[in-house]
């Protein structure tokens, strides 16, 4: 672990066709999370929405499916977020919150008509 940490915002990457370079700094031991500049007039605030796009943004430059795992998004919108912040040492409180998450991605995940 390098100690770093930075916040992917894919939108806002997307937008001024610039690359972060989220599987290099993972392979590096940085902690990646993920944001939203969603009070901008063209974004939204849906965090499914930027997992989506960090997935498959870099799938897509990369030309490899195997980039960046759905779970691997997951934990860099919820879990590496916390550690991003600082709040790792309350780890009992987003263990409750990561198993909701998970079970509402789950459920949502078979719903959704994507």
């Amino acid at each position: 672990m390098t100690g770093a940490r930075i916040c992917h915002n894919p939108s806002a990457n997307i937008s001024i066709q610039g690359r972060c370079p989220v599987p290099e700094l993972l392979d590096a031991g940085v902690t990646v999370m993920l944001g939203s500049d969603g009070t901008a007039p063209d974004r939204g605030y849906d965090m499914f929405r930027h997992m989506w796009q960090c997935m498959h943004y870099h799938r897509r430059h990369f030309r490899d499916t195997s980039y960046l795992p759905p779970g691997k998004v997951l934990e860099m919108a919820t879990i590496d977020g916390a550690r991003a912040l600082g709040l790792e040492g309350e780890s009992d409180r987003w263990s409750r919150a990561r198993r909701r998450t998970s079970s509402w991605w789950i459920c949502s995940s078979r719903t959704s008509t994507r």
